[in-house]
């Protein structure tokens, strides 16, 4: 493995991976605490405190960043090789199966738990989390590592967020997922008045149920929904948003080449792939480029204020909750470019039929070996660039690069 990118993994599982609920958390506020040293009490937790998303907090995207570390070890023994691929793979899973645990809600996906007590957690998720496990899932499920009680455990995980779907992706409900305890949230919404980059999310969800169990009904719904979100998806342009935005279609689009057996249909999500593949590709060479400058060294190594010692900015209240959160400190102007390095990264090598180039790999290598991982104070370039990394190795063993 690249030593940069051997620091950056050996980063992630040190400072940011808990061993007692095998989730990735996000943030640190010094050179040597971990990630789980500053989160919320479970008082905290459970009067959904700062807002009912954790947001802010650490405990907002551990379902997304266990889904994005899973995919990467079905993708490449880059990470680790033999036994201790599949070993950290189960341990992946068991964290992120622990998000799944929900007794108020049958097939609501928490996005973290607590470490104080393994199973407290926040009332709201959101598309991106459910993407990121359904995906995760789908691929584990027919790939080597699992075994037959995983894949059970799967069917049954998968089926129930399946029929959450049904039962809640309705009209009355603004077409939302909803959040545990049965209201609707702000970052749900399913079908209807959505970005062109979500459109796929909804039959993604049903035809990976299906895929898993056979099951007639899943692949009705999916068929019902398919053709009309593919239209409205086609319009997407990946300029207009954050880049994890196009790699989270990406993954819907991947999911749904996969197990559709429509040729025609497929052909149309190739192109729309391909194109999101050139996007992203471009995206992580350029911001590697530019991002591993040495004027950029101060924002790299930028220090974050734990969310319980700074003032939070009040963003009202929706559907009983009250939304309090810090605003992105202007002073860093490396968080998103740097995480899409990796994203970008990642959304080119998933593409079927699309080989990368040795430049993208470059990126990824560069841009981990511009920072100090010691002083780096988030999860994502540390998780998303060997995850990248894994992937592009993966891409070019396909395509004989």
């Amino acid at each position: 493995m690249d030593s940069a990118i051997h620091t950056a993994w050996a980063t992630a599982i040190a400072r940011f991976f808990c061993p007692d609920t095998e989730l990735f958390y996000e943030f640190v506020y010094d050179d040597m605490g971990k990630a789980w040293d500053n989160l919320p009490t479970l008082a905290d937790i459970h009067s959904a405190h700062p807002n009912p998303c954790g947001w802010g907090t650490g405990m907002e995207d551990s379902v997304m960043n266990g889904g994005t570390a899973l995919d990467a070890l079905i993708s490449s023994d880059e990470l680790y090789a033999g036994g201790e691929r599949k070993k950290f793979a189960d341990s992946v899973f068991r964290g992120l199966l622990r998000c799944t645990a929900s007794k108020q809600s049958k097939g609501f996906v928490a996005r973290s738990v607590s470490p104080y007590d393994g199973k407290s957690h926040y009332p709201e998720s959101s598309r991106d989390q459910y993407t990121h496990l359904v995906y995760a899932f789908l691929r584990f499920y027919f790939s080597p590592l699992s075994d037959s009680e995983q894949r059970t455990r799967i069917r049954s995980v998968l089926t129930d967020i399946a029929e959450k779907c049904r039962r809640e992706v309705t009209a009355e409900n603004d077409f939302n997922m909803l959040r545990e305890d049965g209201t609707v949230g702000k970052v749900n919404k399913m079908w209807g008045d959505i970005g062109t980059h979500e459109w796929m999310r909804l039959p993604m969800f049903y035809l990976a149920a299906f895929a898993v169990t056979g099951e007639p009904d899943y692949e009705k719904l999916y068929m019902q929904y398919r053709d009309a979100a593919l239209q409205n998806s086609l319009s997407h342009s990946p300029e207009q948003s954050r880049c994890y935005c196009s790699l989270q279609m990406q993954y819907s689009l991947r999911a749904i080449y996969d197990y559709d057996t429509d040729q025609a249909f497929r052909a149309d999500l190739l192109a729309l792939m391909k194109r999101l593949a050139d996007y992203g590709e471009k995206k992580a060479i350029e911001n590697s480029a530019e991002f591993c400058k040495p004027f950029y060294q101060p924002d790299l190594s930028c220090r974050y204020r734990p969310w319980n010692r700074i003032k939070l900015h009040d963003y009202g209240v929706f559907e009983g909750y009250r939304y309090l959160n810090s605003r992105e400190p202007v002073e860093n102007r490396t968080f998103y470019p740097v995480r899409e390095v990796g994203e970008g990264a990642m959304l080119a090598a998933m593409c079927p039929e699309r080989p990368i180039s040795q430049a993208l790999v470059r990126a990824v290598s560069n841009m981990a070996g511009a920072i100090d991982f010691q002083k780096y104070s988030c999860v994502y370039a540390p998780l998303y660039l060997p995850c990248a990394y894994a992937q592009c190795k993966e891409n070019l063993q396909k395509y004989n690069r």
